[in-house]
């Protein structure tokens, strides 16, 4: 049981990051949802996140996706 946390270890609680395909930033997965993050496929069946400004610009699209983030 390599995985757990061994008694005395600090517990840390890291919260969920999303980092752009496109331009590498960085935020919390909250706030790319409030500021319409989605995720877009480059290619048949893999999707990554994009920002909103990355997608405007790479896809065209003004909104995030069905599948936004």
């Amino acid at each position: 049981m390599e995985g757990l946390r061994r008694e005395g270890d600090p517990i840390t609680l890291d919260p969920a990051t999303v980092i752009c395909a496109e331009c590498g930033k960085t935020i919390g997965e909250d706030e790319a949802q409030a500021t319409r993050w989605g995720y877009w496929a480059e290619s048949v069946g893999d999707l990554y996140p994009f920002c909103f400004g990355c997608a405007a610009l790479e896809f065209g699209h003004a909104r995030g996706s069905a599948n936004g983030a």
